[in-house]
């Protein structure tokens, strides 16, 4: 179950992380025609989304199965990468932007939580360290494949492709009954300590 956690961690930042650091403002210039400054807008639109997902998550988290909120956040971190195919507008993409920024946070913190949840405490900072080199390294990876890659294919057909592989993360993820049994356990101990 941890296991399968991990390992859709890593290849959802295989297909995102590069395309979001190394990709994004090779799309603001060569798609947007804009520079540096339409950069940092867009880039303070997601700050922006992630902000209020982050909201949204100490509003109603305790609430939604956090299993849940972390792959509809693959999904939606996904979709919305894919959607910059279809977009060569500036609006667009800050309002794009923002919402994809919303799903940042519902996959990092409902994942933090989770582990933090089902781990037990001789062994959650191993865990967490493996986290850490999953999205560290498979950034890192990711970044160097998306450089050379975008010298050949439109960045635009990048982030369509990325991104649907990226929401298929989540897709796989809510239709894995072993993750979802272990978010099902975390709520029926959290249960039974409260009686």
């Amino acid at each position: 179950d941890l296991a399968g956690l991990i390992t859709l961690t890593a290849v959802n930042n295989l297909f995102i992380m590069g395309p979001a650091m190394v990709g994004t403002p090779i799309f603001v210039r060569e798609v947007l025609n804009l520079d540096f400054g339409a950069y940092a807008m867009i880039e303070a639109h997601m700050a922006g989304g992630m902000l209020a997902g982050t909201l949204f998550i100490w509003r109603f988290g305790k609430k939604i199965n956090r299993s849940r909120v972390l792959f509809w956040g693959m999904v939606l971190d996904g979709l919305t990468y894919s959607l910059l195919y279809y977009i060569g507008n500036y609006e667009a993409t800050k309002i794009l932007l923002f919402i994809h920024g919303i799903g940042i946070p519902m996959i990092t913190v409902s994942r933090t939580t989770i582990i933090q949840s089902v781990v037990p405490d001789r062994l959650r900072s191993r865990i967490f360290s493996m986290v850490s080199m999953a999205v560290i390294g498979f950034t890192a990876l990711s970044s160097g494949l998306v450089g050379p890659l975008a010298e050949v294919v439109p960045i635009s057909t990048i982030f369509l492709v990325i991104g649907v592989g990226a929401a298929l993360c989540g897709v796989i993820g809510l239709n894995s009954r072993g993750i979802m049994k272990m978010e099902k356990r975390v709520v029926s101990s959290e249960e039974s300590e409260k009686r």
